[in-house]
């Protein structure tokens, strides 16, 4: 029959550790807890808003948290702010914009179109001096060369975030920035290391109350003693995980790429009926979101558990998907392309700097 292929067809080296770690990025998305209630009191506030940084602030936040539940309709709205910014020369709005829009671009895989993004706000936030923003925009560009395995600059990046928020003293972003250097060190597998980071948000997710994103904190530790493996500390924390988005959050609802997880947990120990049913549950809320990373990790796990289970004509559809999707995405990007846009920005930062000596120099000499 055709669909009787061998096994090791189905086998796909990039996910030898299929990281599906939740990746932060201020601000944060919130896919299950939130409430109509809420996006109407954001919006009404941020028009109620006349300070202009403040108003630009919080309707981002609003079209933020909009874009969980109306993506298109988000998407839409940020294209018309951004362009109001512009028209009326209000650079601060428009970098804020333009950086968060850049981060809409990853969730639909377009990591080469985002960077672009990032690289003109960098510009324009430093111009505006705009601490904040720029630091939104480091912890962006430090995701997206984590993307591409560019691990030096993502630690730089998402260093240089920190940096700025430890500054401010600003608890929230600082647990995002430990967030990202978790998830940098689980790909370099220095998985200690990330795990001492991801139990710093433990902590602060503890005191802040804040259930949704500790539900996040325990599943990316237990991915770290995945990876390790270490077994029996990765089912602990995934049943910590579990426990508290079931009885701790608003709705109870388990976000997918946690099912994804333990159904990684799962194949791993071997139990492919358990695996299946986690991943398959991930996968199809992932669809309902048109979350692309999550559909094309799922797709990919889920053929290599089907090929596992000898089923093979549903390894074969599930892997059909994947490579649809793959195609997709690397149709839209180029690691050639990002390369050449990160080398032209160093190539430019130096340049500023060698200038900003020169005139130091002379202004000494000409004292």
């Amino acid at each position: 029959m055709k669909h009787q292929i061998k096994m090791n067809q189905f086998k796909f080296s990039y996910f030898k550790h299929l990281s599906l770690l939740l990746i932060f990025c201020f601000f944060l998305f919130d896919f299950t807890s939130l409430k109509a209630g809420s996006l109407d009191s954001l919006l009404k506030d941020a028009l109620q808003e006349k300070e202009p940084k403040k108003h630009s602030e919080k309707y981002l936040t609003y079209i933020n948290k909009l874009s969980a539940e109306k993506r298109d309709s988000a998407a839409k709205l940020l294209l018309i702010y951004e362009d109001e910014c512009k028209n009326e020369n209000f650079d601060f709005g428009r970098a804020r914009s333009m950086s968060l829009r850049a981060w809409f671009k990853n969730y639909d895989g377009k990591y080469e179109e985002g960077l672009r993004l990032l690289r003109e706000a960098e510009i324009i936030h430093k111009s505006v001096n705009d601490s904040i923003g720029l630091a939104l925009t480091f912890n962006r560009i430090g995701i997206v060369n984590l993307r591409y395995k560019r691990y030096d600059d993502a630690i730089k990046y998402v260093n240089l975030s920190l940096s700025y928020y430890l500054r401010l003293n600003d608890s929230v972003k600082v647990d995002v920035a430990y967030n990202n250097l978790g998830t940098i060190y689980v790909e370099l597998e220095k998985f200690d290391k990330a795990i001492e980071y991801f139990k710093k948000t433990i902590e602060m997710r503890k005191a802040n109350r804040n259930y949704y994103w500790l539900g996040y904190a325990y599943y990316n530790t237990a991915e770290a003693f995945l990876g390790m493996p270490q077994l029996d500390s990765a089912d602990y924390y995934y049943q910590l995980s579990l426990k508290v988005f079931q009885d701790l959050t608003e709705t109870g609802s388990v976000p997918p790429m946690v099912d994804m997880g333990v159904g990684q947990f799962y194949f791993k120990k071997g139990d492919l009926k358990q695996a299946i049913f986690y991943v398959s549950k991930g996968l199809n809320k992932a669809k309902e979101i048109d979350h692309k990373e999550l559909i094309l990790q799922g797709s990919a796990l889920l053929s290599d558990l089907y090929a596992e289970s000898k089923d093979f004509k549903s390894a074969y559809e599930a892997q059909n998907e994947y490579l649809e999707l793959k195609n997709y995405i690397d149709s839209t990007n180029n690691f050639s392309q990002i390369t050449e846009i990160e080398e032209k920005y160093k190539n430019a930062e130096k340049e500023v700097e060698i200038v900003r000596l020169n005139s130091a120099k002379l202004d000494a000499d000409n004292k």
